[in-house]
């Protein structure tokens, strides 16, 4: 499969079909559970399986902060240092390796992904909306002539 999830034929549908805020939300999400994972291997020593999985942490980051593109905007800036502050405490707790930075840095994260969820639910929302605007009501039968009916129409006399 072009996207690279031949074994989750599921994930591979929901990217392809996600809109660019729910794709910004399942990289946030996913990033929230590596952090917990990390957590769980520093908490038993493992620090090199950590390491691989800060890596794909800070991958995740950097694709987020590469998804900021318009960087006139106000608030595009605001979100591109949220990334890059994230992305530098993240190299201090590869360092330092201390779990109660890293539940901080879980916090930033899991709240940044909770913003872009009320998003996607409020988009999602939007568009159930306006596919029910397109769709007459059951009862509306639309009749040429404003209604009337006309001479070429169905005739029950036999």
């Amino acid at each position: 499969m072009s996207a690279g999830f031949t074994n989750n034929p599921y994930l591979e549908q929901e990217v392809l079909s996600a809109s660019p805020a729910k794709l910004r939300y399942m990289l946030l999400d996913r990033a929230t559970a590596l952090v917990g994972i990390v957590d769980q291997l520093w908490a038993t020593g493992d620090h090199f399986q950590a390491v691989q999985w800060t890596i794909r942490v800070r991958e995740i980051l950097n694709e987020l902060l590469n998804g900021v593109t318009d960087t006139e905007m106000e608030l595009s800036r605001k979100i591109s240092d949220i990334y890059l502050f994230l992305i530098n405490l993240l190299t201090k707790l590869e360092i330092s390796r201390s779990r109660e930075q890293l539940a901080e840095f879980r916090s930033i994260l899991e709240l940044e992904r909770e913003t872009w969820l009320q998003y996607v639910r409020k988009e999602a929302l939007a568009r159930q909306q306006s596919s029910y605007a397109a769709i007459p009501p059951a009862h509306f039968t639309p009749y040429p002539n404003n209604g009337s009916l006309g001479s070429s129409d169905f005739n029950l006399e036999v």
